[in-house]
């Protein structure tokens, strides 16, 4: 299996890594994961608008517009 946790998963309970140190593998996996993704996108697609989340009024008209067009 090669979604994130199966390997740190797998190594916890077939190899005696402590979970701790599981939870750990898979946290920092997640996040390198995450910053490979944000920086594919940010190069192969120019039509994706970035917005703050903390704006929600703004995306939400936002939205509402694009569906409305």
């Amino acid at each position: 299996m090669s979604g994130l946790g199966y390997a740190q998963l797998a190594a916890h309970l077939l190899d005696g890594l402590p979970l701790e140190q599981a939870i750990h593998d898979t946290k920092i996996a997640t996040h390198d994961f995450i910053r490979r993704q944000l920086t594919w996108f940010r190069h192969h697609d120019n039509g994706i608008l970035w917005h703050n989340v903390t704006h929600h009024e703004k995306i939400i008209q936002l939205c509402s517009n694009w569906v409305a067009n």
